[in-house]
């Protein structure tokens, strides 16, 4: 078929059909949102317009994004944002894709009225914890930190776009110049020898996987945290500690935190809150 003829309802049927084939379960929805990206429209329009033909520019963009996620780019870096607690966050691949599952974060501030204090969102990536927190508790005083600056460029823009007023810090893991009274941290967990799909190629790894048992992070989290007192006697340890990892991992993250003196609160899903026992 010429370029020149080619409808949005072929090129639809036609990319979903080759994305089938690489094993993308989500081969129709991801060719409609590429459609509704290129061609600047809503999800209305674009299926009541199915028999408009595409020209050759659009197509050629088409294409080239389509040939992206046949190597299994990831859609949301094609489209470059993607949707967190009914919010749209923009990002690249110098940070990870929000997953539906980090929004238990949130949904345990709410359950158990986390919603004042000093909150740090550690390894914040493009921002979406501390920010969606800040929107949802605004009188939350909340900070976003990262070691990789690329991130915290990532999670600046989106605190822009969304108007949500955070700090932020380039640090590894806990900032240990100010007092915290809650920590977000979804910390890198997956073990290296992890069989996953091949869209996580395209994550920035270090934020993703760890050598061993994927708890080493968190473990280096807990040392600091334990320290606390001792090295920086005027910073007082967190009260609250919301953590994100492995249903198989949550026994023994459960253990770390019961040695620096946590106690499990609560959990949903992948994510864990503790609180310090000696906290009144």
């Amino acid at each position: 078929m010429k370029q020149e003829n080619t409808t949005l309802k072929s090129w639809l049927t036609g990319s979903t059909e080759k994305l089938n084939k690489t094993g993308v379960k989500s081969s129709r929805l991801d060719c409609l949102l590429l459609l509704e990206k290129v061609l600047c429209i809503n999800r209305a329009s674009l299926l009541a317009h199915l028999d408009d033909p595409l020209n050759k520019k659009q197509l050629t963009k088409l294409n080239e994004l389509l040939d992206s996620r046949l190597n299994r780019q990831p859609i949301a870096y094609l489209l470059g944002h993607k949707e967190f607690y009914n919010r749209q966050f923009v990002l690249n691949s110098d940070v990870l894709i929000p997953r539906p599952e980090s929004e238990s974060f949130i949904e345990l501030l709410k359950k158990h009225g986390l919603s004042t204090g000093n909150l740090l969102d550690i390894g914040t990536g493009s921002g979406i914890l501390g920010i969606s927190a800040k929107l949802e508790h605004p009188n939350l005083n909340v900070t976003l930190s990262d070691i990789s600056a690329e991130a915290l460029k990532v999670a600046r823009n989106n605190a822009e776009q969304l108007n949500a007023e955070v700090s932020f810090k380039q640090t590894n893991l806990l900032d240990t110049t100010n007092s915290y009274g809650i920590i977000l941290a979804n910390l890198p967990y997956v073990p290296s020898d992890m069989k996953v799909e091949k869209e996580l190629d395209y994550e920035p790894r270090t934020a993703l996987f760890v050598d061993g048992d994927g708890l080493d992070l968190y473990r280096g989290l807990a040392n600091q945290i334990s320290g606390l007192n001792t090295s920086s006697p005027k910073i007082a340890k967190p009260t609250f500690i919301l953590t994100e990892s492995l249903l198989s991992q949550h026994a023994e993250l459960n253990k770390i935190m019961e040695e620096i003196g946590y106690s499990l609160m609560g959990s949903d899903h992948l994510v864990q809150l503790f609180r310090q026992r000696t906290a009144t």
